[in-house]
């Protein structure tokens, strides 16, 4: 299966972190998937199992050695997904690790509006839930190729 990194992108307090453990949140409620899920709300590191697809969430987005550690063990957990919320001075840290661990990269773009915030960060989350649901059951397709093959 290809490795997968999915990098939340945006300013800073526009709701990466927030979004990615809605994400969290979404999965183990509605799908009843069962997580190890460590540290505070806007600080976690969450392990699912979804359709044989290993998924990590890594929440927090600094500093660039604790995000790249925390993406290396889950990798090292056997993740074909993972989902983080790097801040700007992190980013090249990131995409640079994913690179060397040979994981695609995909950038998502935080919603960020100074009005109901609340809804765009739960439709982030729906969209993300969709999106490695999608990556796990192999019905996404990237470079001509399944995903899941």
């Amino acid at each position: 299966m290809q490795r997968i990194l999915i990098s939340m992108e945006g300013p800073g307090h526009s709701g990466k972190s927030t979004v990615l453990g809605l994400v969290a949140a979404l999965f183990t409620q509605r799908l009843a998937l069962s997580a190890t899920v460590r540290g505070k709300p806007n600080d976690q590191v969450a392990l699912f199992e979804l359709t044989e697809c290993r998924f990590g969430i890594a929440t927090k987005g600094e500093p660039a050695e604790t995000l790249v550690d925390r993406l290396q063990a889950l990798r090292s957990a056997g993740c074909h997904v993972l989902l983080c919320a790097p801040r700007t001075n992190a980013r090249k840290a990131v995409v640079d690790w994913a690179y060397i661990s040979s994981y695609r990269v995909l950038h998502w773009s935080a919603l960020s509006s100074t009005r109901d915030h609340d809804v765009l960060n739960a439709y982030a989350a729906e969209r993300l839930v969709e999106l490695v649901d999608a990556i796990a059951s192999g019905k996404l397709r990237l470079s001509g190729r399944s995903v899941g093959s």
